[in-house]
Protein backbone atom coordinates (compact mmCIF):
# COMPACT_ATOMS: atom_id res chain seq x y z
CA UNK A 1 0.00 0.00 0.00
CA UNK A 2 1.40 3.33 -0.93
CA UNK A 3 1.40 6.66 1.31
CA UNK A 4 -1.32 8.57 -0.93
CA UNK A 5 -3.67 5.36 -0.25
CA UNK A 6 -3.01 5.35 3.62
CA UNK A 7 -3.80 9.00 3.69
CA UNK A 8 -7.44 8.15 2.94
CA UNK A 9 -9.58 7.28 0.19
CA UNK A 10 -10.51 10.25 -2.18
CA UNK A 11 -12.75 10.84 -5.34
CA UNK A 12 -9.95 9.92 -7.38
CA UNK A 13 -7.35 8.27 -4.90
CA UNK A 14 -6.43 4.90 -6.19
CA UNK A 15 -7.37 1.61 -4.37
CA UNK A 16 -5.18 -0.87 -4.30
CA UNK A 17 -8.29 -3.60 -5.39
CA UNK A 18 -8.97 -2.25 -9.05
CA UNK A 19 -12.67 -2.90 -8.55
CA UNK A 20 -12.95 -0.21 -6.29
CA UNK A 21 -11.41 2.22 -8.50
CA UNK A 22 -13.92 1.90 -11.10
CA UNK A 23 -16.45 2.83 -8.89
CA UNK A 24 -15.05 5.67 -8.06
CA UNK A 25 -15.15 7.17 -11.33
CA UNK A 26 -18.96 6.99 -11.54
CA UNK A 27 -20.84 9.51 -9.71
CA UNK A 28 -18.74 10.85 -6.90
CA UNK A 29 -19.05 14.31 -5.34
CA UNK A 30 -16.77 15.61 -8.06
CA UNK A 31 -18.72 14.50 -10.74
CA UNK A 32 -21.70 16.43 -8.44
CA UNK A 33 -19.46 19.60 -9.14
CA UNK A 34 -20.51 19.17 -12.87
CA UNK A 35 -22.45 21.10 -15.21
CA UNK A 36 -24.12 17.66 -16.26
CA UNK A 37 -23.61 16.35 -12.12
CA UNK A 38 -25.73 19.37 -11.25
CA UNK A 39 -28.40 19.01 -14.17
CA UNK A 40 -28.93 15.30 -13.25
CA UNK A 41 -29.49 16.07 -9.21
CA UNK A 42 -32.17 18.44 -9.67
CA UNK A 43 -34.25 16.49 -12.70
CA UNK A 44 -33.61 13.29 -10.11
CA UNK A 45 -34.86 15.11 -7.63
CA UNK A 46 -37.83 16.91 -9.49
CA UNK A 47 -38.80 13.76 -11.29
CA UNK A 48 -39.16 12.01 -8.03
CA UNK A 49 -41.24 14.17 -6.01
CA UNK A 50 -43.18 14.63 -9.07
CA UNK A 51 -44.21 10.74 -8.72
CA UNK A 52 -44.87 11.66 -5.11
CA UNK A 53 -49.08 12.78 -4.85
CA UNK A 54 -49.67 13.27 -1.27
CA UNK A 55 -52.76 15.62 -0.58
CA UNK A 56 -53.26 16.86 -3.62
CA UNK A 57 -49.47 18.50 -3.57
CA UNK A 58 -48.07 18.22 -6.62
CA UNK A 59 -44.30 18.85 -8.02
CA UNK A 60 -45.15 19.56 -11.86
CA UNK A 61 -45.23 23.17 -11.47
CA UNK A 62 -41.83 24.73 -13.40
CA UNK A 63 -41.37 26.88 -10.31
CA UNK A 64 -40.08 23.52 -8.31
CA UNK A 65 -36.89 22.82 -10.90
CA UNK A 66 -36.19 26.27 -11.00
CA UNK A 67 -35.75 26.43 -7.03
CA UNK A 68 -34.36 22.86 -6.90
CA UNK A 69 -31.66 24.63 -9.61
CA UNK A 70 -31.14 27.45 -7.13
CA UNK A 71 -30.59 25.67 -4.21
CA UNK A 72 -27.91 23.15 -6.00
CA UNK A 73 -26.08 26.05 -7.20
CA UNK A 74 -26.13 28.20 -4.44
CA UNK A 75 -24.97 25.38 -1.83
CA UNK A 76 -22.30 24.74 -4.75
CA UNK A 77 -21.06 28.19 -4.52
CA UNK A 78 -21.11 28.30 -1.14
CA UNK A 79 -19.16 25.00 -0.49
CA UNK A 80 -16.65 26.26 -3.13
CA UNK A 81 -15.70 29.34 -1.29
CA UNK A 82 -11.87 29.76 -0.79
CA UNK A 83 -10.93 29.62 2.61
CA UNK A 84 -8.87 32.98 1.98
CA UNK A 85 -10.02 36.50 1.63
CA UNK A 86 -12.24 37.64 -1.50
CA UNK A 87 -12.71 41.53 -2.34
CA UNK A 88 -16.30 42.20 -2.79
CA UNK A 89 -15.95 42.20 -6.90
CA UNK A 90 -15.33 38.47 -6.87
CA UNK A 91 -17.79 37.54 -4.79
CA UNK A 92 -20.50 39.61 -6.95
CA UNK A 93 -19.03 37.81 -9.98
CA UNK A 94 -19.47 34.50 -8.09
CA UNK A 95 -22.80 35.71 -7.52
CA UNK A 96 -24.10 36.21 -11.59
CA UNK A 97 -22.18 33.21 -12.20
CA UNK A 98 -24.07 31.64 -9.75
CA UNK A 99 -27.66 33.01 -11.39
CA UNK A 100 -26.03 32.09 -15.24
CA UNK A 101 -25.43 28.48 -13.72
CA UNK A 102 -29.03 28.30 -12.02
CA UNK A 103 -30.46 29.17 -15.24
CA UNK A 104 -28.78 27.07 -17.43
CA UNK A 105 -29.50 23.98 -15.16
CA UNK A 106 -32.51 24.45 -14.97
CA UNK A 107 -33.43 25.46 -18.72
CA UNK A 108 -31.32 21.97 -19.27
CA UNK A 109 -33.54 19.92 -16.98
CA UNK A 110 -36.99 22.02 -18.80
CA UNK A 111 -35.29 20.95 -22.14
CA UNK A 112 -34.62 17.36 -21.16
CA UNK A 113 -37.80 16.96 -19.62
CA UNK A 114 -39.80 17.92 -22.25
CA UNK A 115 -37.69 15.80 -25.06
CA UNK A 116 -38.15 12.89 -22.77
CA UNK A 117 -41.99 13.80 -22.99
CA UNK A 118 -42.14 14.04 -26.66
CA UNK A 119 -43.44 17.64 -26.72
CA UNK A 120 -42.32 19.44 -29.30
CA UNK A 121 -39.55 22.73 -28.73
CA UNK A 122 -40.01 24.33 -31.78
CA UNK A 123 -43.56 26.27 -32.09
Amino acid sequence: MTAQQKQGTADFAQDVRPVANIGKRFYTWATLGTFSGAAFLVSGIWQTLKGFKTGGFEFTHLGWPLLFSAIVMIAFAFATEPEHHTTIHQKVQKALITVANTLLVFFTVIGATAILKGVPTTP
